[in-house]
C-alpha cells in the first residue's frame, strides 16, 4: 500500500524538487480556469527560467546544479501566496499559477517579488550562486483561455524577457502573439523556400583599391517569397532561421549553389585568384558537421577549395574559440580561406 501511494505521488511530482510536475501543473491550471470561469475572476500564469543555469552545470557539475534547483523550488513553495501553485516543468523551468489576482499590476508585483527572492545567493557545498531568473507572464480573464494556450503565451513572454536582457518580467499581449504567428509563418515559409528552390543568390563584387578591378565577390542570399511579399532581404528571414536548424539548411543551400556557380564561371574562365565569400552561421560552426558540409559541396561541383572564402562573425568565434579554431584550421589545411566578419563590433 505504501509503495502504491509512492508510485501515485511520483506520477504527478518531480523526483528532484518534489514539486508538481508538468502534467500535474497543466491539470492544476485547468482546475484553476474552471474556478475562474465560475467566479468570473482573473488568474496569472508565471513561467520562470533561471538565467545562466547552464554555466552552473558546466562549471561546477550537475550535483551543484541540482542543489540550486532544489533551493529554488523551496523558495517558490515558501514565498508563493497561500492558494497559489508552483511546479517544475523540467530542466530549469518552473511554473506558478497565481489565483485569484485583481489585475495585471498585482500579477507583475507577484512576479517581481519572486525575482527578488530568487535573486538571493544560494549556498551549495561547492560555492554560493545567485540564481537569477526571468519571468514570462500571461493573464486569464474569467477563464476564457485554455491551459495550453496560457502556458504557451507565458513562454512567449519569457522568451521576450530573455531577449530584453534577462532578470525581468514581461507580459504577453496581442502584439507578442501576432509576432509569434508571423515568426511561425516565416519559419514554415523558409522550409518551403528551400524545398521549392525559392531562394536565390546575389553576388556583390569586391573591388581592389589599387587595381580598381573585381577581385572577388560576396554571396548574399535573398528569398523570392510567393504572394505579395516579393524579394525579401536577409533581414526579413535570417533572424527567424537562426533560432533553429533552419539556418544550417540555408547555409547548405548557399554552399551548394555558390559551388555550382563557381563551377559554371570556371568553365568560361575566371582570374586565378578570384574567390567567393560565403557567410557561415554560428549555429552551423558549432555543429560537428560544418567542415564536412563545406568540403562536400566543393567536391560535388569539382571546385577548388581556394575559390571559397568562409566568413565567420566574431561573436560566433567567441562562443567556443578553441573548437572554432580547430574547425577553421581544418578548412585552411584543405585550402579554404577564412575571413572574420563584423570584427570589433562590440566584443
Amino acid at each position: 500500500e505504501e509503495f502504491r501511494h509512492r508510485l501515485a505521488h511520483e506520477a504527478i511530482h518531480d523526483c528532484l524538487t518534489h514539486l508538481p510536475n508538468r502534467a500535474s501543473m497543466i491539470a492544476g491550471l485547468e482546475s484553476a480556469l474552471e474556478r475562474s470561469r465560475r467566479s468570473r475572476s482573473q488568474l496569472a500564469v508565471l513561467f520562470l527560467d533561471l538565467d545562466d543555469f547552464k554555466d552552473i552545470n558546466d562549471l561546477h557539475g550537475h550535483h551543484t546544479g541540482d542543489a540550486v534547483l532544489v533551493e529554488v523550488a523551496r523558495r517558490l513553495e515558501e514565498y508563493t501566496r497561500s492558494g497559489d501553485l508552483a511546479g517544475r516543468l523540467g530542466g530549469d523551468e518552473f511554473l506558478v499559477i497565481a489565483e485569484p489576482v485583481r489585475d495585471e499590476a498585482e500579477a507583475i508585483e507577484i512576479a517581481r517579488r519572486l525575482l527578488d527572492v530568487l535573486g538571493a545567493p544560494v549556498d551549495t557545498p561547492s560555492a554560493a550562486f545567485t540564481a537569477g531568473a526571468s519571468i514570462g507572464l500571461a493573464m486569464s480573464t474569467a477563464g476564457e483561455e485554455s491551459a495550453d494556450q496560457l502556458v504557451r503565451d507565458a513562454d512567449l513572454a519569457l522568451y521576450r524577457a530573455k531577449e530584453l536582457g534577462r532578470g525581468g518580467v514581461h507580459v504577453c499581449d496581442e502584439e507578442l502573439r501576432s509576432s509569434a504567428r508571423e515568426t511561425s509563418s516565416i519559419a514554415e515559409g523558409i522550409r518551403a523556400a528551400i524545398r521549392n528552390n525559392e531562394l536565390l543568390l546575389h553576388f556583390q563584387p569586391i573591388v581592389g583599391a589599387r587595381t580598381r578591378k573585381i577581385c572577388s565577390a560576396e554571396a548574399l542570399v535573398r528569398w523570392q517569397r510567393p504572394g505579395d511579399h516579393g524579394l525579401s532581404p536577409p533581414s526579413n528571414f535570417i533572424g527567424v532561421a537562426e533560432r533553429s536548424s533552419l539556418i544550417i539548411d540555408i547555409d547548405l543551400w548557399v554552399l551548394q549553389n555558390v559551388s555550382a556557380q563557381l563551377a559554371s564561371w570556371e568553365r568560361v574562365g575566371l582570374p586565378d585568384d578570384f574567390a567567393v565569400s560565403v557567410n557561415i552561421s554560428g549555429r552551423h560552426l558549432a555543429s560537428g558537421r560544418v567542415v564536412g558540409d563545406i568540403l562536400a559541396a566543393l567536391e560535388h561541383h569539382e571546385v577548388e577549395p581556394r575559390r571559397l572564402i568562409v566568413e565567420i562573425t566574431e561573436g560566433a568565434l567567441l562562443a567556443d574559440l578553441g573548437e572554432a579554431a580547430r574547425k577553421l584550421e581544418a578548412l585552411r589545411v584543405a585550402g579554404v580561406r577564412v575571413s572574420i566578419d563584423d570584427f570589433g563590433t562590440g566584443y
